[in-house]
């Protein structure tokens, strides 16, 4: 038997004809006398460019063969359910149980031995979930951060408490051998709510009082180490409310998200012994471009005003990374971010994308003294052109990264060098256990 008789044979054994299968001829080009819709047709059909669709051609012009339909249940055909006495019925229960854990920790010279740790519990349901955070500084850990949330996610309206308690610095000078900063311990509370309009967006409010511990750090530097005096400034108590718009539909990958888009647009009001208001917004959007590659962009500003304005902190890992911690300050900001992730190792398959790379460019700009005159400048200027084009209030640094994934933990080195248009100045080197922005 010839190869074109065996696969006329192979046709007629595995194949049945298209009318015993109860499909219509296709519609000619017009309208659809059953739905009303109007389709178009190609003239000439594409032909179908199988084996099988190309013998029963040569077969028979006036009949058209087609591979038989498989049926799908028979895939589960032999698939064992759980017998019945093996399943134990139980009530509902709101107790909680461990759903989630991450842990991490580091030492360096400066600050010497630090850890953090976040855990999530939750009900039968995920109805009552429960988190619970710290950082902490083992040096100090009174100052340590930290916080306790109940939410109820039972119905459409969601609502919690929280408790937390949160430690910034602030840098207000410095010469050659002493660093002066001003350190607010905030701990409060805030009643908390949120309504979604969609799977993606939704709206949240919140309310609730703070205390404020303010002191003054005079760090001193000599051959012997570091010598830290703290001085009390005094108290402070206010009360807070605020709310926001938030929307997120991000595709997440091993290099974390992968297209889509995350928003979250705040406004926030004090009233007490510390009155200001913040408006805030961060806009991130990812542009995939392949299924194992992204291009990130995140934008970010913000401004606080009132009698008692308060500073942004946006320099190291997770914002400008051009500049350490404390060296990018003001009562507003802003903040760009354009990175693209690509996994190291490209050859081996998607699930060993846990090492990736980053290369990066950043730019950012933080103005406004608080009151605190000659800190920092009112006004923002990005150009200069004296000397040549530079950049005068604008900082800009661009760099390279690597991330390493273990899942519940991402650690991430950056090496980042700022330029003003005119040269580049010394790379700074920033390590950080966190997450993608």
């Amino acid at each position: 038997m010839d190869l074109n008789n065996l696969l006329v044979d192979l046709a007629a054994r595995r194949t049945i004809p298209l009318e015993a299968r109860d499909m219509a001829t296709p519609p000619a080009a017009g309208s659809d006398t059953a739905s009303g819709r109007t389709v178009t047709v190609p003239a000439t059909p594409a032909p179908v460019m199988t084996p099988t669709a190309a013998v029963a051609a040569t077969v028979s012009p006036d009949t058209l063969w087609l591979p038989a339909l498989t049926d799908q249940t028979a895939l589960y055909a032999n698939y064992n359910l759980v017998p019945e006495d093996s399943i134990e019925a139980r009530d509902y229960s709101r107790k909680f149980k461990l759903d989630a854990v991450g842990v991490g920790g580091g030492y360096d010279t400066y600050w010497g031995a630090s850890g953090g740790a976040q855990f999530l519990f939750s009900d039968m349901l995920g109805n009552h979930n429960l988190y619970i955070t710290s950082a902490l500084r083992f040096s100090d850990p009174r100052f340590m951060d930290a916080s306790v949330t109940y939410f109820n996610q039972a119905r459409r309206l969601n609502f919690g408490v929280q408790l937390y308690q949160q430690s910034y610095r602030y840098l207000i000078g410095a010469n050659f051998t002493q660093l002066g900063q001003i350190r607010n311990t905030y701990r409060g509370f805030n009643a908390l709510a949120a309504y979604p309009f969609s799977r993606f967006a939704r709206v949240e409010l919140s309310a609730g009082m703070t205390r404020v511990d303010q002191d003054f750090l005079l760090e001193t530097y000599s051959l012997s180490g570091i010598k830290r005096d703290t001085q009390d400034i005094g108290a402070f108590s206010f009360a807070q409310a605020g709310g926001a718009l938030v929307f997120d539909n991000t595709v997440y990958g091993y290099i974390g998200p992968l297209s889509g888009s995350r928003s979250r647009f705040s406004l926030e009001t004090t009233a007490g012994d510390l009155k200001y208001n913040t408006a805030f917004a961060d806009y991130r959007h990812y542009f995939k471009i392949s299924s194992r590659s992204t291009l990130a962009w995140r934008l970010m500003g913000g401004s606080n005003w009132g009698k008692d304005p308060q500073f942004f902190s946006i320099g190291g890992p997770f914002g400008y990374r051009g500049a350490d911690y404390n060296e990018l300050y003001g009562t507003n900001f802003f903040l760009s971010n354009l990175e693209y992730r690509f996994p190291l190792i490209p050859f081996l398959p998607a699930n060993a994308d846990l090492l990736s790379g980053a290369a990066f460019v950043d730019a950012a700009g933080a103005w406004g003294d608080g009151g605190y005159t000659g800190l920092q400048p009112n006004t923002f200027r990005a150009f200069s052109s004296e000397g040549g084009l530079r950049f005068q209030d604008l900082n800009a640094a661009v760099g390279v990264g690597a991330r390493m994934n273990f899942g519940f933990i991402l650690m991430k080195y950056d090496l980042a060098w700022p330029t003003d248009l005119q040269k580049f100045g010394a790379p700074v080197g920033l390590f950080s256990i966190g997450t993608f922005f």
